[in-house]
Parts: structure tokens; C-alpha cells; sequence
């Protein structure tokens, strides 16, 4: 009786090392894919602030040229 207690014994640390073994498995899948979603979403955020940034770059471009040319009106004016 004790040498059939050992043997499911046995086989439920197999079992169990088989188990542990797919659930280690998943889990550097899930991090690998999680990485990768993560990487991906910080590519497309930095896509987007480089946009806004020429946006930006842009309009305080065109203010300026407004500006001076408003400036060179007003000052010829003057004159």
C-alpha cells in the first residue's frame, strides 16, 4: 500500500512538472506578446507627437511670417 501511495505520488509530481512546464510556456508567450503590443503602441504615440510637433512647428512658422509681414506693413506706413 505505502509503494502505490508512492506511485500516484509520483505521478502527480510528473503531473505537476508537466503542468508548471505549459503554464511557464504561456506565460513567456503572453510577455513576448505583451512586449510587443506595448512597443507597437509606444511607436504609434510617438508617430503622433512627432505630427503635433511639425503641426506646431508649422503654425508658429506661418504666426511669425504674419507677424513680420504685419510688422514691415505697419513700419512702412509709418514712414
Amino acid at each position: 500500500q505505502i509503494r502505490e501511495k508512492l506511485n500516484y505520488a509520483h505521478r502527480d509530481v510528473y503531473y505537476l512538472q508537466e503542468k508548471n512546464l505549459i503554464l511557464e510556456n504561456q506565460n513567456h508567450f503572453l510577455e513576448n506578446e505583451f512586449k510587443r503590443q506595448l512597443d507597437k503602441i509606444v511607436e504609434e504615440k510617438n508617430e503622433h507627437i512627432n505630427r503635433l510637433i511639425h503641426i506646431i512647428d508649422q503654425t508658429y512658422t506661418r504666426s511669425t511670417q504674419i507677424n513680420n509681414h504685419i510688422n514691415d506693413e505697419y513700419y512702412s506706413s509709418s514712414k
